[in-house]
């Protein structure tokens, strides 16, 4: 299910050996083993106040972490060594705990004391170096002083895998034999085992057995060594064996403190395979040894209690206890260009990798409250989907943390009940009590704890920190505290955390703020999730409103300055709005609110870095208002951190699913991530909330268009003009759909277009402003020329007009730039030093972008954009410049009156063909030189089909022109060229490439006759080219920038060429490089030609070899590509000085010589 690698750099490796200065061994506390208990079934005393008894305790140094976090228990520690238990009451004396007390006992005398009943009596070290008569006796010492519900656990050394320290004791026992001191006899036994490390044999079978025992012999006091290989004592049983003197003092085997290790399943898929035919129906002990023998286990740390618990006592550590335990780990998403990336990183630097989602959303849960805990129910919370209705999530989540368990992530930790991070009422971040105890800030790095039981780092410099105290952030300190939360040295109630949290975001820059906006929500809402859900009582009833957790504690912005920055707004006074929410923020600075309303008129206008920062300040003030976290979401969608967004969307949607706004964000991230199925199920439950939520209306036909059901979609479309009638974005949307309908008429199309054009006039007139043109109308001076678009950068509408921007007479014309969108790129630089004037307009409003043309006194305004995105065209309803052209983003009339002209390619249609579908005249040019291949691009290669032994079609035009009439012809292309495949390079996902074979198969195409091919870089598309030998283009809404491209590929278009404008655009390229052969004007002649073509595939290699070089040639390398445009804007101009009637005109390629 899982596929989770975790691998540890050498910088871990060596952190780790340096711990060893520190002997933590959390798997010996009594936190770590009551959870182990609880999946075994038992439920042993609680942490708060439990008594703990450490038989072996050494120093004591291991206990620390339990006696810090459990402040009410009472813990014993005992050892036989008193420089150990001398430097273990230093260690208590520094640390200031009082719960813990270290007693030197022999063994003989801790046998003849009573330390009163205990709830965890754990055996370690020195104490686990008995043979079975003494292990016996202290087995029953324990079961005496055993609380009813307590816990016993001990190590000691079993059989099969013993055998190997038994054959290291022989080699020790055989070296020391001479000698006649205790010292030397160590001494001996040392040099023995140097000896066997270095020279037993690579072919001795017992070696896997005994590297490690050798490895370990470093670590050991002379006393340990001494007790475990030369005083005849640790002595080794079978399990079944040790079991009986279990069970002879009243007591009951449990399992292991390594639960894992009794997991057949841990061990290989055929130790568990053959444990299972070898025990069928063994007991859990006889099942045990079985294991025991079949991996040759060296040790045991088991887990023991009262027999009278015998009933409850699981066979192996049980699935369903998963859900029983509270979960923690620190794990951080890594990220790389902006997106995330399928890994995490952990606090000790482990690298954990994944691609199963649901994993990844536990582990981002778990990380964003560490060092804190999440109980399952959380977990399951913070990990649902919910778009999705998924009955299973719960048990899923446990196979996600049950997997995790099994892969013995040492990253994972878990608890029964409340981790003491979580017991934490401290209401500002405190350090962990007792690490005084372990401090020297004379050396460079101390070996310090947590209460997680982690053997941790601290440099010098950090423990100054902690020493001093000043945990509030600020600048200075982000890094430093951020670094002392990984290492879980600080706690405090989810409160502090919360206010701690919001300091940080307050003080760092907006676009940090998101890397802790995750932590703030769960530490807001931690443990309080069911008084934070916003449920249909608390829309509906103002007294259970006002008692809800998220009732704001300030006063909302009133409602006279709230009218007069709606006035302000609609009136298109971008400027004044912003210095009425300025003025607000200046006499009410720590009013949320205020921030709030000020995000989002800096919203209205585009300019999403202010609004991110402003609405971050609302919620450093107060982080309960859930309508903070949408506006947040919001302006990280509009500056493409989608993974966020999605990510805070779907928090605020598990706490207020019958909000429509997070419906429809959800559903505008998830079409960002062509994840069309779930955006549509999101918009129609945002229209299920709100059948009236225009956004929501306008996103289902956006979705429906992009998976190619238009004439879905335009009932949508038209839906959302109806609701928003004077929202012209809705308009343009709406038009730009239509372009694609295979039903509507030309007739419908250009009268759906004057509609808006009427629309676009009355609302300039209700400006009430005129902008008097007195440009001087002299036909021969230089002319100043505005482009308008949101596209001047990367995108395809920059490829067509960068060779006529660049080759511009700067002499005759002034270039002047208005980018309407946030787009800024090495492409908009390149633009930007060619022209004499950059404005960034996506913050004006359309009467402001008026304003600013009419101020810079342009002559001839361009808009690049018609009905797409980012469009000003209201702004030129407004005449702010003497001419007015539109072309190239949108292959049809504008609707404007006001707009003059419509710029097109002379091959598209002679004069008198299209004028009827145009408010504008129409100027025809020859564009000798209209798109830009980048330098670098792949040779031309012969067709593939002269190698591969079949023909190939292709399409690489976006999915959302691939429509139902398409399919159906390119499927009776593939009937009628039997050994012929289709090659579809646009697909965003796995499931949309099922879905189009799904569509094929619908109509008798095999998928095994199919390539799909998802979106990729550049230059892997081009490179695609060269396995398809011909194009068959989409209709009604054909290639444009792909045909360009496949034309430098060598690779021609069949296309199909209608009575629409946007309809001859295919044909309009093939035409323009003399390629009419490749023009249809039926579906019929479309499948006949397709299945010509394929027949001559020798006749398709020459046209392919030679078409890159024909379309060079037609660039005219003499004539400047500018030449044609200059010549159309100095004729325009000319028409206007003269004070003619503007009509139609062609620019003769003649005209250029």
């Amino acid at each position: 299910m899982t596929t989770t690698d975790v691998t540890e750099p050498a910088a871990v490796q060596q952190a780790a050996a340096q711990a060893l200065a520190l002997p933590l061994n959390g798997r010996a506390s009594a936190q770590y083993l009551r959870a182990v208990a609880k999946m075994y079934g038992m439920d042993t005393p609680v942490l708060e106040t439990a008594r703990v008894l450490t038989l072996g305790c050494d120093t004591g140094a291991n206990l620390l972490p339990f006696c810090a976090a459990w402040p009410n228990s009472s813990v014993i520690g005992i050892d036989i060594e008193a420089e150990s238990i001398a430097q273990g009451q230093e260690l208590i004396a520094r640390s200031g705990l009082t719960n813990l007390q270290l007693y030197c006992l022999q063994l003989d005398e801790l046998l003849g004391v009573s330390p009163g009943e205990q709830d965890y009596i754990i055996l370690q070290g020195m104490f686990t170096l008995l043979d079975s008569a003494t292990r016996e006796a202290v087995l029953a010492w324990c079961k005496q002083h055993l609380s009813p519900n307590g816990l016993i656990a001990l190590t000691w050394p079993c059989y099969p895998g013993a055998r190997s320290e038994e054959t290291l004791r022989d080699a020790m026992l055989l070296h020391s034999s001479l000698a006649t001191t205790e010292e030397e006899k160590v001494n001996s036994a040392r040099a023995a085992a140097t000896w066997l490390s270095l020279g037993m044999s690579d072919d001795n079978p017992l070696r896997a057995g005994l590297l490690p025992l050798l490895a370990e012999i470093d670590t050991l006091t002379d006393t340990e060594l001494s007790l475990k290989y030369l005083s005849g004592l640790n002595e080794a049983a079978y399990l079944v064996d040790f079991n009986q003197m279990v069970e002879r003092n009243g007591l009951v085997y449990l399992g292991d403190a390594e639960p894992l290790t009794e997991i057949p399943a841990h061990h290989g898929s055929t130790v568990e395979q053959l444990h299972r035919t070898i025990s069928p129906q063994a007991s859990k002990v006889v099942s045990q040894q079985y294991l025991d023998v079949a991996i040759n286990r060296q040790q045991r740390f088991s887990l023991l209690v009262g027999e009278q618990h015998r009933d409850c006592v699981l066979p192996l550590p049980n699935k369903k206890q998963i859900k029983e335990l509270n979960w923690a780990g620190s794990f951080q998403r890594l990220f790389k260009d902006n997106k995330p990336q399928n890994a995490l990183i952990t606090a000790t630097g482990s690298l954990m990798t994944t691609d199963h989602a649901l994993t990844l959303r536990v582990l981002d849960a778990l990380g964003e409250v560490w060092p804190m805990s999440l109980s399952f129910s959380q977990i399951v919370l913070h990990t649902a989907l919910p778009e999705e209705k998924n009955d299973k999530h719960a048990d899923q989540v446990a196979g996600v943390l049950w997997s995790l368990f099994m892969q013995g992530s040492k990253s994972l930790f878990f608890s029964y009940g409340p981790c003491p991070y979580s017991q934490s009422s401290n209401n500002a971040l405190k350090v962990l009590p007792g690490l005084a105890a372990l401090s020297d800030p004379q050396q460079p790095v101390t070996v310090s704890f947590n209460f997680w039981h982690q053997a941790i780092e601290l440099t010098a410099e950090q423990q100054d920190f902690l020493a001093r105290g000043a945990l509030t952030p600020e600048p200075a300190t982000f890094g430093m505290l951020k670094m002392l939360r990984d290492k879980g040295v600080l706690t405090g109630s989810s409160r502090a955390w919360q206010k701690y949290l919001q300091q940080v975001i307050g003080l760092q820059p907006s676009n940090t703020s998101v890397l802790s906006i995750n932590s703030l929500m769960m530490f807001t809402h931690y443990g309080m999730e069911d008084a934070f859900r916003v449920t249909q009582t608390i829309k509906t009833d103002a007294r259970a409103r006002k008692k809800h957790a998220g009732n704001s504690q300030f006063d909302d912005v009133d409602d006279k300055t709230e009218k007069k920055l709606n006035q302000l707004l609609n009136q298109g006074d971008n400027v004044g709005a912003a210095e009425l929410a300025t003025s607000l923020i200046q006499s009410l600075p720590g009013n949320p609110h205020v921030w709030h309303r000020q995000a989002q008129v800096f919203a209205r206008q585009d300019r999403y870095s202010d609004a991110l920062a402003s609405i971050t300040k609302a919620i450093s003030i107060e982080s309960t208002q859930w309508g903070f976290y949408y506006d947040y979401a919001t302006q990280l969608w509009r500056m493409q951190h989608y993974w966020m967004a999605e990510k805070i969307t779907r928090y605020c949607l598990r706490f207020n699913a019958s909000s429509a706004k997070l419906w429809s964000l959800l559903c505008a991230l998830t079409k960002e991530g062509n994840q069309f199925d779930v955006a549509e199920k999101c918009a129609r439950k945002a229209l299920a909330l709100n059948p009236a939520h225009t956004v929501s209306l306008a996103y289902l036909g956006a979705i429906l268009g992009a998976q190619s059901r238009w004439e879905e979609a335009i009932v949508w479309l038209r839906k959302t003009c109806e609701s928003a009638p004077n929202e012209m974005v809705y308009v343009t949307n709406y038009l730009f759909g239509l372009l694609h309908s295979t039903t509507i008429s030309p007739e419908y199309l250009f009268a759906e277009h004057q509609r808006f054009g009427r629309t676009a006039t009355r609302w300039a007139k209700q400006q009430g402003t005129v902008l008097p043109l007195a440009n001087e109308k002299d036909p021969h001076r230089p002319l100043r020329v505005g482009f308008v678009s949101g596209d001047l950068g990367l995108h395809p509408v920059t490829n067509f007009i960068r060779p006529v921007w660049d080759a511009l007479n700067p002499e005759q014309f002034s270039l002047y730039a208005y980018q309407t969108s946030n787009r800024y790129d090495h492409v908009s630089e390149a633009l930007r030093d060619k022209a004499a004037g950059w404005c960034e307009a996506q913050h004006m409003s359309p009467l402001e972008l008026a304003k600013r043309i009419h101020q810079d006194q342009i002559d001839i305004v361009i808009d690049l954009s018609g009905h797409t995105d980012y469009n000003r065209l209201l702004a030129f309803s407004l005449k702010p410049a003497p001419v007015s052209i539109s072309t190239i983003g949108y292959l049809g009339t504008t609707g404007l009156d006001e707009m003059d002209y419509y710029m097109i390619a002379d091959s598209l249609a002679r004069p008198g063909e299209l004028e009827s579908q145009f408010s504008e005249a129409l100027i025809y040019l020859p564009f000798n030189n209209q798109f830009t291949l980048f330098g670098d691009a792949p040779d031309v290669v012969p067709a593939p089909a002269l190698s591969n032994g079949y023909f190939t079609f292709g399409s690489f035009n976006r999915t959302g022109k691939i429509n139902d009439a398409v399919l159906d012809v390119w499927a009776e292309v593939l009937k009628r060229c039997e050994n012929a495949r289709m090659l579809i390079g646009s697909m965003a996902d796995d499931e949309m490439s099922q879905r189009f074979i799904a569509r094929f198969a619908e109509r008798g195409i095999d998928a095994s006759r199919l390539i799909m091919r998802k979106r990729t870089t550049l230059t892997e598309y081009l490179q695609m080219h060269g396995e398809v030998d011909l194009l068959l283009d989409t209709f009604p809404y054909p290639g444009g920038t792909t045909a360009n491209y496949a034309t430098m590929m060598g690779v021609p278009t069949l296309t199909y060429a209608g009575q629409t404008p946007i309809m001859r655009q295919g044909a309009a390229g093939m035409r323009q490089f003399g390629l009419d052969e490749y023009v249809v004007t039926s579906e019929e002649a479309y499948v006949a030609r397709a299945v010509e073509i394929a027949a001559d595939i020798d006749g398709l290699n020459n046209t392919r070899l030679s078409l890159r070089d024909r379309a060079l040639a037609y660039a005219q390398p003499d004539v400047s590509p500018a030449h044609y445009f200059e010549v159309a804007l100095r004729e325009a101009w000319a028409r206007y000085c003269r004070g003619d009637e503007v009509t139609s005109f062609s620019v003769k390629q003649t005209l250029g010589g």
